[in-house]
Parts: C-alpha cells; structure tokens; sequence
C-alpha cells in the first residue's frame, strides 16, 4: 500500500510540474498576443495598412492561454466555487462538501471533454478551415480543447484522491509537499 501511495505522489508531483511548465507556456502565450496587438496598432493607425492576420492568431492564442492555465488554475483553487455555502456548514461537513465540488467539478469536465473530443475529430476528419484570413485548420484550433480538460480531469482525479489520502489536511499548493504524512 505504501508502495502505491508513493507511485500516486509521484505521479500527481508528475502532473504538477507540468501544470507549472504550461502556465509559462501561457505566461508567454499572452505576452505573444500583447506584441500582436502592437503590431496591429502600428499597422493600422501608422502604416494605415492593417495587418488582417494579428486578430485571428491572437484569438487562436488566447484560447490556447486559457486552456493550458486551467489545470494549474484548478490547483490552486482559483476556479469559480460556492466558498461561501461552505463556510457556511459546520467544519465536519466542510471537507466533505468539498470532495463533492470535485466529484462534480470532474463530472462537468468529463462531459466537456467527450464533446470538446466529438469537435475536435469532426474538424479534422471533415479538414474545416476558419473563416477568418488566415484560413487555418479548425483541429489547429480545436485540439487545445481536449487536451485542456483532460489535464484538468487529471488533476481533479489527483486531487480526489489526494482528498482520500490525506483527509484532514487542505488542498496542496504547488509548491508544498504533497504526502507530508510519509
């Protein structure tokens, strides 16, 4: 059991690094779209000649921005929750309530990802292309969908289990050790 218990740490620490990796990826990602939109406004108030193609990347950016932040974002607890009802309840119920927002968080991520999933396939078996001047391929676009939720079902089952292994204690930061009891 230990050996198992050890094995899931080192798979969430795993996880983890990787959410941190990808919000640097996005750190970058929304400096890009700031260089984009300066080059936009150059072009199109300086040059008066607008370079059509910095809307649609920044759009194409922005989405990847936010779909590699949201595992990292769900670590540190920065989604959206219902804090206030559960700080409403006695402290035995707390943790509880807790580990059913996350069953219910990962319940709604699931459902996402199957569909985000189901769109992804069909742009790339039906090759759609955007509409915008760029014209690029929609599995360019959508693919950061799937790929998005199902790191953040992965550290929703992490953090489940984590809830599981360690009921007593918050939710880890990155940053702090995850299996302080060994």
């Amino acid at each position: 059991m230990a050996q198992l218990r050890r094995g899931f740490y080192w798979t969430y620490e795993r996880i983890r690094d990787l959410n941190r990796l990808l919000i640097w990826v996005a750190a970058i990602g929304i400096v890009i779209i700031n260089l984009l939109t300066l080059i936009e406004v150059f072009t199109r108030y300086i040059l008066r000649n607008p370079a059509t193609w910095t809307l649609p990347l920044s759009s194409y950016l922005l989405l990847y921005v936010i779909y590699l932040a949201t595992a990292y974002t769900l670590e540190r607890g920065g989604h959206v929750g219902m804090e206030f009802v559960v700080e409403m309840l006695p402290a035995s119920w707390r943790a509880r309530c807790a580990r059913l927002g996350d069953f219910l968080g990962l319940a709604f991520v699931l459902l996402f990802f199957w569909e985000t999933c189901r769109i992804t396939q069909r742009a790339i078996v039906e090759r759609q292309r955007d509409i915008s001047t760029l014209s690029a391929p929609l599995s360019v676009t959508t693919i950061i969908l799937p790929v998005g939720l199902g790191l953040m079902a992965l550290t929703y089952v992490c953090m489940i289990i984590d809830g599981f292994l360690r009921p007593g204690l918050s939710k880890a930061a990155p940053g702090q050790p995850l299996d302080s009891a060994e």
